[in-house]
C-alpha cells in the first residue's frame, strides 16, 4: 500500500514523458483480463 502511494505521488508530478510512464504503468490493467479471457475461450 505504501508502495502505490509513493508510486500515485510520483506519477503525480509533472516530469518529461509523463504520458508515456503512466500508460506503461496503466496498461498491464486492461491487457491481462483480455489475455484471461482469451485463454479461457481457448480451453472451452
Amino acid at each position: 500500500m505504501i508502495g502505490g502511494i509513493a508510486l500515485a505521488l510520483l506519477l503525480n508530478q509533472p516530469f518529461w514523458r509523463q504520458g508515456i510512464v503512466r500508460v506503461m504503468v496503466i496498461a498491464p490493467l486492461f491487457v491481462m483480463p483480455t489475455v484471461s479471457a482469451l485463454v479461457w475461450k481457448s480451453f472451452l
